[in-house]
C-alpha cells in the first residue's frame, strides 16, 4: 500500500476549490510554491551543498512532503495546519528508491547520483 501512496503523491491532484474547480498537486507545489528561499534552509539544515547525496535524499523528501501537506491543507480549509503531519516514512523512502532508479543515472564509482 505504501508504494503506490508513494507514487500516487507524484500524480494525484487535490480539488482545493469547489467553486473554481482548481485542483493542486505535488508536481504544481514543487514546481510554483516551493521558494528556493525553503529550499536553501532546508539543504543548509541537512548539509547539503551541490549533490545530494542518496543518503540525504529521504530526509530532504520528508521536509519537502511536509511543506506540501501544510500548503495543500491551508488551501483547502484557509487555515494553517499543526506541522506535526507526519508522513509514513515508508513512503517517503519508497518515493526516494523510486526517484532514484527511474531519473537519475551515475555520475562516478562512488554512490553519488544526479537526479535529471
Amino acid at each position: 500500500a505504501f508504494r503506490i501512496k508513494s507514487l500516487l503523491l507524484l500524480s494525484k491532484y487535490e480539488k482545493v476549490d469547489e467553486k473554481k474547480g482548481k485542483y493542486y498537486g505535488f508536481l504544481d507545489f514543487a514546481e510554483k510554491d516551493l521558494s528556493t528561499k525553503a529550499l536553501t534552509n532546508v539543504f543548509n539544515k541537512l548539509k547539503i551543498s551541490d549533490k545530494i547525496p542518496a543518503s540525504k535524499l529521504a530526509p530532504l523528501l520528508s521536509v519537502i512532503v511536509k511543506l506540501y501537506n501544510l500548503r495543500l491543507h491551508k488551501m483547502k480549509t484557509g487555515k494553517s495546519l499543526n506541522s506535526k503531519d507526519e508522513t509514513d516514512r515508508r513512503i517517503i523512502e519508497h518515493l526516494g528508491v523510486w526517484l532514484i532508479r527511474h531519473h537519475s543515472r551515475r555520475t562516478d564509482k562512488v554512490q553519488s547520483l544526479k537526479v535529471e
